[in-house]
């Protein structure tokens, strides 16, 4: 009987050691100090108060309490519609009532102003219709407003909230224009933007594919104009027409690659072909593939490996699957083949090159590495 009320008692102190504290305020104005109700308060726990443990809003003369909160650290967050919120961290409570009075910031109104006039750089012409945006955040990332000039070429964000804006114009015909870091307060500012016409595409690249040991013009070959980075992005692909001559217009200034290849020849590569307004010229032989010799550097052995006869690769494996891969000598890989077990033989004027190429043979657990010379 002792023991059970022993257990009792101290179940029972226990008990009121967790609901020991109350957590109260009044919440009012920062400026006039008028008590505001309906504002929402919040007491919070947890790393960055992230339980929500109760929620309330401020009566008519903006007081509020939370009764019966376990003794520990909250957080407190006051909000209400104009105003900024409140948040006060690492707030103790105990057996003792926890008093939080809060002021509460009105949010300044919205009135700045971004306005402008969009002309031609060089005519000095208002542009109507020009898109303007603006938008804020990391990048300007985040897009607040969008409107377009009128036929003057003016243009004005209003009320807007103090802060920092990306300002972009685009029209049609014309250089993007973007001008960062536009600091807004209460006052206005002021924009004007220069848009530079796009120069027109007038650039020209053409030539004649020949056959490099007649001479004779090659039709249907395949003609392929890129640019970009690593020169990924294919612009035109056109066809020699009967007397193997192409033309591609149309041309943006800028660098350009232009590949050939025709069936039974080896293709052609011509690196930074560079176009201003004007036309160049690049002709091609395309030497025959039948024609090339290739001397092998290093054999491997005689049971497996790469070797060359006739313009052919002949593959060589001992091992049940295999994989051949060849590689340029600056590492880029331009052909890869699952080979069975026995003799493969692969044409070369499928493989579009430089003048070196590397073969790596994986056999199974052993390697092989062969390098070829293309004159």
């Amino acid at each position: 009987m002792k023991r059970f009320l022993y257990s009792v008692s101290i179940l029972f102190l226990f008990s009121i050691s967790l609901i020991a504290g109350s957590l109260g305020g009044t919440v009012t104005d920062s400026e006039s100090g008028d008590p505001l109700s309906g504002a929402t308060v919040i007491v919070s726990s947890g790393f960055g108060g992230s339980a929500t443990r109760d929620t309330m809003t401020t009566g008519t003369d903006g007081t509020y309490l939370f009764e019966s909160l376990t003794e520990g650290i909250y957080t407190v967050t006051v909000s209400l519609s104009g105003y900024e919120t409140f948040t006060r961290r690492n707030v103790t409570v105990g057996e003792d009532e926890v008093t939080v009075d809060v002021e509460l910031e009105a949010i300044a109104p919205a009135t700045g102003v971004i306005s402008g006039t969009v002309t031609d750089s060089e005519s000095g012409d208002p542009l109507s219709g020009a898109t303007v945006v603006i938008s804020s955040g990391f990048g300007g990332t985040a897009v607040r407003d969008t409107v377009t000039t009128g036929a003057d070429g003016t243009f004005s964000f209003e009320e807007l909230a103090a802060g920092t804006y990306t300002v972009t114009v685009s029209l049609s015909g014309y250089e993007t224009f973007t001008r960062r870091n536009v600091t807004v307060r209460e006052d206005e500012v002021t924009v004007d933007v220069e848009l530079d016409a796009i120069a027109p595409a007038t650039g020209v690249i053409s030539g004649t594919v020949t056959d490099s040991e007649s001479g004779d013009p090659l039709s249907g070959a395949i003609v392929v104009i890129s640019s970009g980075f690593g020169v990924t992005a294919v612009l035109d692909t056109v066809k020699t027409g009967a007397d193997g001559t192409f033309s591609v217009g149309q041309l943006q200034a800028g660098n350009y690659r232009v590949t050939i290849s025709a069936e039974g020849y080896r293709a052609f590569t011509q690196r930074n072909v560079n176009v201003e307004d004007d036309e160049v010229t690049v002709d091609a032989e395309l030497r025959p593939s039948g024609s090339a010799v290739l001397t092998p550097l290093k054999y491997t052995s005689r049971t497996n490996g790469v070797f060359v006869q006739n313009n052919k690769l002949l593959v060589q494996s001992m091992a049940e699957s295999a994989v051949l891969s060849l590689y340029s000598v600056n590492g880029v890989l331009i052909y890869r083949e699952k080979i069975q077990k026995g003799l493969s033989v692969i044409d070369l004027w499928q493989i579009t090159s430089g003048k070196s190429v590397v073969s790596i043979l994986n056999a199974g657990a052993q390697r092989y590495v062969n390098t070829f010379l293309i004159p």
